[in-house]
């Protein structure tokens, strides 16, 4: 515990380098970090948020919960690093504020935009068969309106292309292509 004349503190490092957190509904955003400590406290450290049911803490970056107490030992809370992440259950685009708070010490709050986003539907395709040496077309797909599609041939990461292959066919075999739309 402090001792009279001590001023509770709480230290919160720069959390003016927290992004906008985005993602799509019902996934979680990747997660961003910062840290905290406190000195002369009287009493755990809290940490919460306005909109709690979107943005999610973690000392762990692994089980989170819509807020998080750091427990004081001596008046002492060491250093912690603290994640955040947006859990996208509903669409929006908004701000919310977080607080870090402890009995007797001046409050930390900062703010971050939250943006959820609707998951498009499925690009309409289909399968397609091609005898060797026949002269193939190249592929098609039909986006939703409002969108435009995103060609890959293969099925994580790689990069896009907003031009449909032509699949090769000088010699046997399968070929897969991949298509989203954004």
């Amino acid at each position: 515990r402090n001792k009279v004349g001590e001023i509770p503190v709480i230290n919160v490092s720069d959390t003016s380098s927290l992004l906008s957190f985005s993602a799509c509904l019902n996934t979680n955003s990747s997660s961003q970090s910062f840290t905290i400590d406190g000195i002369n406290l009287t009493d755990d450290i809290i940490i919460t948020s306005n909109d709690n049911a979107y943005v999610e803490f973690s000392t762990d970056d692994t089980n989170y919960s819509s807020s998080i107490t750091l427990s004081e030992t001596s008046g002492t809370v060491n250093s912690t690093t603290i994640y955040l992440r947006l859990a996208s259950n509903e669409t929006a685009a908004v701000s919310a504020t977080k607080t870090i708070s402890s009995t007797d010490a001046i409050s930390q709050t900062f703010t971050i935009t939250r943006e959820v986003y609707d998951l498009p539907s499925l690009p309409a395709v289909s399968d397609l068969s091609y005898c060797e040496g026949e002269i193939a077309s190249e592929l098609t797909a039909t986006a939703t309106s409002g969108y435009t599609l995103q060609w890959y041939t293969v099925s994580t990461g790689g990069t896009a292309s907003a031009t449909a292959p032509t699949p090769t066919t000088s010699s046997a075999g399968t070929t897969t292509y991949y298509v989203s739309q954004v």
